[in-house]
Order: C-alpha cells, then structure tokens, then sequence
C-alpha cells in the first residue's frame, strides 16, 4: 500500500483538499438542513391537508346535523313535506361529510370515534324514517319515547364530532411543538456546523500560509546571506514539494556561487602568475643587458636575453589577448569573416609557430592531412587562435622527448564509412603526456577551469566558443598516464 505523507502534497494539493474539507462540510449541512426542511414540510403539510380539513369537515358536520334535527322537528309538529324533503337533502350531505373525515382520519387515532358518529347518525336517520311512516299513516306512537331516543342519538353525534375535533386540535398542538423542536434542533446544527466551517477555513488557511510563508522566508534570508557574500548558505525544507524544489535549485545556486567565485580568486591568482612572471622575466633581462659590456660574447649574451624578453613579451600579449577575447564573447561584439580556406595551410602555419617550443624539449610533432579532405568555410584567424590553444596545451604536458601528432579528415573516428558524407572536417591533436582524468573531461571546457597551476583557463573556453559559432564541435578522450586527444569539427565549404 502506497503511504502519501503531508509533506509529499503540493501547494495545489494542499488547498484542494482544504478546501474540500469545507466543501464537505457545507454539503453535509445543507443536506441536514434539506432532511430537516422535508420533516418540517411533511408536518405543515399534515396539519394544513389532513387535520384542518379534518376540523373543518366535522364542523360542518355538526352544522348539517344540527340544521338536520330542526327540520325533523318542523316536519313532526307541522306535517310539511318540505321539511322532511329539507331532512333528506341534508341527509346526503351529512354522510358525504362523515365519509370526508373517515378518509381525512385515517392514521390519526380518531377512527373509532367517527365509526360512532357513523353508527349513531344512521340510527338516527332510521328512526326518523320509521316515525315518519307512523306519522303520515296516522297511527299513533309513543312520540315522547322517539323524541328521548332521537335526542340520545343526536348528542351522542354531537359529543363524538366535539371529541374528534377536541384531539385533532391536540394533534396539531403537538405537531407545532414537534417542528419548534426541530427548528431549534436545525438552528442549532446550522450554526455549530457554520461555526465549524469557519473556524476550518481560518485553521487550513493558516496552515497553508505557514507552510508556505516560513519556506519563502527562509528563502528570502538566504538570498540575503548569498548577497552578502555567504555563498555556504544551505537551506533545508522539507515541504511543499514546489518550495523544495525551490530550495535544492537555490542551494545548487549557492553551490554554483561560491565555486565561481572560488574560480575569481583562482582566476585573479593565475592572471597575477601569468603577468608577474613574464614581467620579473623581462625586467631581470633588463637589468642585465644594462650591466652588459660590448664584447663579442657580451653581445651574443644580449641577444639571447632580447629574445627571452621577446618570448615573454608574446606571453604576455596572448594572456591580454584571450581575456580581450572572453570580454568581447560575452558582450556578443566578436566578428567572424567566414572565407574557403585550406584546414591543411592552416594546420601547417600554427604548427609552425609552436615547432620552436617543440624544438626546445625535443617534441617531435606529425602532421597528417587526408587526401580527401576538401577546402572548409571557416574565419581563418579564429580557427587559428583554437588550432594555437590545442597546441599550446599539447607542448605544455607532453614531456621531453614525447610526441604529438595533428590530423585532419573528412570522417570522424566513430563514424563508419556507410553512414554517407561527411558535412564537417574533423582536426584532431593528440599528445603523449599525462592525461587528464575521466571526471575533468566535460569540465575541461568550463570558464576559468584549470586542474594545475599553469594557464588562465580561458584558452579552451574561448575555442570552444569559437569552434561552436561555426556550426561545430569541440570534444577530448583521454587516457590517463597516456595521453589526450582533442578533436574538432569545421563545416565543409560549398
């Protein structure tokens, strides 16, 4: 089973669940309030359709019978078939009323008390009948002894419709008191659950806020520190994962941060070699060549120490050169003049340049040149200046006595020969010196990237740069202890 913590939830988790939460919360009340609502609904619904009717109907009832008992009487004393014939008309309306409240009092608990009413009415209607056959024959009856019964059987109605609508009443009574209770009960659950729902909106939107407000401020702290110089600054969170992210990338920053600027002051100490060294150089061969006599071999000593000052003066140029090189890279305000060339005449002027530092420790340096080979389209000076660092670097860590060989080809060397032509010529130096290690081989072309204390580390930045503004590029395989291979590509001219 997977187990999902707090802390794994994003911002836009966090909030959907807070504010499903509420959701919930305010579902599950109006579903109450709806539960509620029906009850009290059913109940007026009971009152105004059932037991209203219920009064109504039996009031009526009793009017009827009452107006029934008065023509009965008229009839008796008069002898008027209208009022007999008002008797039996009203009748029908009575049973129709007393069929009205059976059906009106079903489930109510007053069904016994109308099948009395029911009972004592037809009795009644059937012993006003059987005197008015006596009385229209004209046999005499004993009228005082049906007047008794007629009168029993009239209040017995009556007591029984009275009754009916005594507990009717009561019913409604207590149906009104029900839907107080449940309109208490409902405010009272209406209120705690909005209360609950406020109080859960405040509650998750703190957390949420804290959450997230506390990370950004440590963030912002940290920002603060970094723009102090305090590059070490590392910043721990562990939630939302956003803001942790957040956080790694700006503890890498940091990281990234102080390795630049350890770079800067190793860069700063290197530019300071560079240039104190040449010029201790040049000011020493000054100082002798201003304490040298004119002798013959004075003079060739002069010579020799001219040159040396020559050489340093060179030196010191090219380090000038290349941080020149980087400004104006890094502005965007570099020139290329791309021309056909010949990458042979190219390979053979720079070797010709660093031939007499080959010469110095016995390097012997091979060029190799394909046959096939075609003239390339490239800025002449700026492929130089990367041929004169490839160069530079392999007389400077081969030893004496060792070997370095530069080729140019049309096909690279993981490239076989069924994948077609080639579009780029690929120039490679390859040297017999110390190597370099499998971890440096992608730094080896960052800014100010140097493994030793010798250069500036600009020089294969700068080729890179150049190399890649040509539509190429620039890559290195190394063996340590055995030597390195830089290789190159330039686009072929068409």
């Amino acid at each position: 089973m997977i187990k999902v913590s707090v802390k794994d939830l994003s911002i836009f988790e966090r909030f959907s669940i807070g504010y499903l939460i509420i959701l919930m919360v305010v579902i599950t009340l109006g579903i109450y309030s709806t539960f509620k609502l029906g009850q009290l609904g059913h109940i007026t619904r009971s009152i105004n359709a059932i037991d209203n009717k219920l009064i109504e109907t039996s009031n009526r009832l009793r009017d009827a019978i009452l107006s029934q008992r008065e023509f009965e009487k008229k009839y008796f004393i008069s002898g008027d078939q209208d009022f007999y014939s008002q008797f039996k008309e009203i009748e029908a309306y009575a049973k129709e009323y007393i069929a009205q409240i059976t059906i009106y009092s079903a489930g109510t608990g007053v069904e016994q008390d109308i099948e009395k009413i029911r009972k004592a009415f037809n009795t009644y209607i059937s012993l006003v009948d059987a005197e008015a056959v006596l009385f229209k024959a004209g046999y005499k009856y004993p009228k005082r002894g049906y007047e008794q019964e007629k009168a029993a059987l009239i209040a017995s109605v009556n007591n029984g419709i009275e009754q009916v609508i005594r507990r009717t009443k009561k019913a409604i009574n207590r149906k009104i008191r029900i839907s107080e209770k449940i309109g208490v009960s409902a405010s009272k659950v209406v209120a705690a659950t909005t209360a609950l729902a406020l109080v859960l909106s405040v509650l998750i939107a703190f957390i949420n806020a804290q959450t997230i407000s506390h990370p950004i401020l440590l963030l912002i702290n940290g920002i603060k520190e970094v723009g102090e110089g305090k590059f070490e600054k590392r910043i721990e969170i562990p939630s939302p994962p956003e803001i942790k992210k957040l956080a790694e990338e700006f503890n890498y920053m940091s990281f990234r941060l102080k390795e630049l600027d350890e770079i800067k002051s190793d860069i700063i100490s290197h530019v300071s070699h560079e240039l104190r060294t040449p010029l201790a150089i040049i000011k020493e061969s000054v100082s002798l060549l201003a304490s040298a006599d004119k002798t013959s071999s004075s003079l060739e000593r002069q010579r020799r120490l001219l040159d040396i000052i020559a050489e340093e003066c060179e030196r010191l140029i090219a380090t000038v050169k290349r941080i020149l090189d980087l400004s104006k890279m890094e502005a965007g305000k570099i020139g290329y003049q791309f021309v056909r060339a010949s990458i042979g005449v190219l390979i053979g002027r720079s070797v010709s340049i660093i031939r007499p530092a080959c010469n110095k420790k016995n390097i012997d340096i091979d060029i190799q040149i394909d046959s096939d080979v075609p003239a390339v389209n490239v800025d002449v000076d700026k492929i130089g200046q990367v041929l004169n660092v490839l160069l530079e670097n392999a007389v400077k860590f081969t030893p004496k006595n060792g070997h370095i060989a530069v080729k140019a080809s049309l096909r690279n060397p993981d490239q076989s020969a069924d994948d077609g032509p080639s579009k780029h010529v690929v120039v490679s130096v390859s040297d017999d010196g110390c190597g370099i290690q499998q971890g440096h081989l992608e730094e080896i072309f960052y800014k100010f990237k140097t493994f030793d204390s010798r250069g500036t580390g600009l020089g294969l930045y700068i080729a890179k740069s150049i190399v890649n503004a040509h539509g190429g590029k620039i890559w290195v395989k190394s063996t340590e202890g055995k030597g390195s291979t830089f290789y190159f590509t330039v686009p072929v001219y068409v």
